[in-house]
C-alpha cells in the first residue's frame, strides 16, 4: 500500500484511499496553509521522557489534519471564521527526548543513498548546523541565539508552527501553544512571526526585492494541477504535477493499524536574511555595465533573478506584463526548449539555477532534474517603512532584518534541498564551467565566486561580466520531520 500511494498524483481528496491518507496527514504539505500571519515556537523539551509525551499529546490537539485544512480552507471562501492552523514538528534530537534510540530511528529514517551522491551525505539525523560546511552556510557562532549553540550543536527539539488570516486570532494561539509548552517543562528558545507581503492589487505574493513569489511549485491535487493547466498558461510542456512520493514518506514509527495510511515529510528550515539595498544597488550595476537605459534596465534584475518583479519569465521577454496569469509553462533546453545557449535567461539565473528544465545533458524527460524537486512553503518577515509595493527608493530600502523565513518539504533532505543547495545553487560550474553561484541563495563559504556573464543584447549570451553574489544570509536553521498524527496520538 505505502509504495503504490506514493506514485499517485493528482490527488482526488473524496477517494476513499486518499481520504484515508488525508485524515493521518498534517496539514500544509501538499498544499500551502495560504494564511497571511504566522508564528513559529521552537521548543526544548524537558529532561523527564514521559513528561515530553504529554506535552506532544497536548499540543497534537491542535494540529490540522489535511482533511481540516481543506475544510477549513472552503469554510474561509464561504465567508465562515476559521481556527487558526498548525503544524508539529520534530528533530532527530527530539525524537530521542521522546525516548527513540539511535538505532531505532536509522531505521525509521533510513535516507538511502541519492542517485547522484555527494559526499558526505547530509542526514536529517546530524541537524542542519553539522552540515554548514557542505551547505556553504555560515558558522552557527554567527546565528541568532537559539538555533544552535557556539559549537554547531543541536539544541532544538520541536517547531509548532502557527497561521491565520486574523492577527488577534493567531496572536491569542501563540499564547495557547506557549501556555502548553510552559506548563509541560518545555523551554521557547525562538519565537517568530511571519508577515506575507504583497503586490499593489494583494494578487500576488512578494518577498523583499520585490518580485513575485510562490510560483512554479510541484502540484499534488487534481485541483492544483487543473488550474495551471486552465487558468495559470497550460501544462506543456512543464507539468507541474509530481508524485507524492517526491514529498512523503511512511511513517514508520505510527502504529501498525495505521502504518498504511500514515505519512510524513522532511521539513528544511532556513531564516534568510536579506540586504535589499544591496541586491537592488547591484542590479543597478548591471544594468549600469549592459548600457541599458529607463525602462529596459529592468532586465538586468531579471536576468538575475530570472523574472521580472511582476513574474513575467525573462525566458519568455524581455520585459515584463505578463503577469495576469504568471506564465510557467516553459523549458529552458531540450526539444521544446526556450533558450538553449542562455542569451535570454542566464545559466546563473536563480529560477534557472534551482530548476535548471532541461539544461542537464542525458536526463531524458528531465526525470533526475525533477527528482530534486522541493516544495516550498516559505513566509517572509521583518516589517519595513516602505515595502516593494510601493516602489521604495534605494535609500528607503533596508540592509537587513527583513527576509525569507524558507521552508520546504521532501521526501530525501539528501537528494532534494541539499542537493539544489551544494551542486547546483553553490556551483561555480552548474550547468557549464564559468557559470558562477546562484545571486539570491547560494551560500558561498569557502567558495571563491566566479564572476556571471549577463546576455547583451538579449537573446546573446555573451555580454557585460559583473559579480553578483552574497545579498543573503542564513541566519539560522535546522532539519525536521513532520510526522503522521498517528504517531503523535500514540505516544
Amino acid at each position: 500500500m505505502p509504495n503504490s500511494f506514493l506514485t499517485q498524483s493528482n490527488l482526488e481528496p473524496a477517494e476513499p484511499r486518499v481520504e484515508k491518507v488525508f485524515q493521518r496527514l498534517q496539514g500544509g504539505i501538499l498544499k500551502g496553509h495560504g494564511r497571511d500571519h504566522t508564528v513559529q515556537l521552537f521548543f526544548r523539551f524537558p529532561g523527564n521522557t514521559a513528561q515530553a509525551k504529554a506535552l506532544v499529546k497536548a499540543l497534537t490537539a491542535k494540529v490540522t489534519s489535511m482533511t481540516q485544512q481543506l475544510a477549513d480552507s472552503a469554510a474561509f471562501k464561504s465567508g465562515e471564521t476559521t481556527r487558526p492552523f498548525c503544524s508539529l514538528f520534530l528533530t532527530a534530537k527530539g525524537y530521542k527526548a521522546l525516548g527513540f534510540s539511535a538505532a531505532k530511528l536509522a531505521a525509521a529514517f533510513p535516507e538511502p543513498p541519492s542517485p547522484i551522491q555527494l559526499p558526505p551525505q547530509v542526514k536529517f539525523a546530524d541537524g542542519m548546523a553539522k552540515h554548514g560546511p557542505e551547505l556553504g552556510d555560515p558558522a552557527p557562532a554567527t546565528w541568532e541565539p537559539g538555533y544552535a549553540d557556539a559549537a554547531g550543536a543541536a539544541v532544538i527539539d520541536g517547531m509548532v508552527l502557527l497561521a491565520n488570516d486574523s492577527l488577534p486570532a493567531l496572536e491569542f494561539a501563540a499564547w495557547d501553544a506557549g501556555r502548553i509548552l510552559t506548563s509541560g517543562g518545555a523551554e521557547t528558545l525562538v519565537t517568530q512571526a511571519g508577515l506575507a507581503l504583497f503586490n499593489k492589487d494583494k494578487s500576488q505574493n512578494l518577498e523583499h526585492f520585490g518580485y513575485v513569489d510562490g510560483r512554479s511549485q510541484p502540484t499534488y491535487l487534481k485541483a492544483d494541477r487543473d488550474r495551471e493547466e486552465h487558468q495559470l498558461g497550460g501544462v506543456s510542456p512543464w507539468d507541474p504535477a509530481e508524485p507524492v512520493g517526491r514529498v512523503l514518506v511512511p511513517d514508520a514509527l505510527a502504529p501498525a493499524a495505521d502504518a498504511a495510511h500514515s505519512f510524513g515529510s522532511y521539513l528544511v528550515y532556513r531564516k534568510l536574511d536579506q540586504n535589499v539595498k544591496g541586491f537592488k544597488s547591484k542590479e543597478q550595476d548591471v544594468a549600469d555595465a549592459l548600457g541599458l537605459t529607463g525602462v529596459a534596465r529592468e532586465v538586468a534584475g531579471a536576468y538575475a533573478v530570472g523574472r521580472f518583479e511582476d513574474g513575467t519569465p525573462v525566458v519568455v521577454r524581455d520585459r515584463d506584463g505578463l503577469n495576469l496569469p504568471v506564465p510557467n509553462n516553459f523549458v529552458f533546453s531540450g526539444p521544446a526548449g526556450a533558450d538553449p545557449s542562455g542569451g535570454k535567461c542566464p545559466f546563473h539565473a536563480h529560477v534557472r539555477k534551482v530548476s535548471p528544465r532541461g539544461d542537464t545533458a542525458g536526463d531524458p524527460d528531465n526525470a533526475l532534474e525533477r527528482s530534486h524537486r522541493i516544495t516550498r512553503r516559505g513566509i517572509t518577515y521583518g516589517t519595513r517603512a516602505v515595502e516593494p509595493k510601493d516602489d521604495p527608493t534605494i535609500d528607503q530600502m533596508p540592509t537587513g532584518d527583513v527576509g525569507l523565513l524558507f521552508m520546504c518539504f521532501q521526501a530525501s533532505i539528501d537528494n532534494q534541498f541539499a542537493f539544489m543547495q551544494r551542486a547546483w545553487a553553490n556551483s561555480v560550474g552548474f550547468v557549464k564551467p564559468g557559470t558562477g553561484l546562484d545571486p539570491v541563495i547560494a551560500q558561498p563559504a569557502g567558495t571563491v565566486p566566479v564572476p556571471q556573464k549577463w546576455p547583451n543584447p538579449y537573446g546573446t549570451p555573451a555580454g557585460a561580466t559583473v559579480g553578483f553574489e552574497s545579498f543573503v544570509t542564513l541566519r539560522g536553521g535546522e532539519f525536521f520531520f513532520c510526522p503522521s498524527l498517528p504517531f503523535l496520538k500514540s505516544l
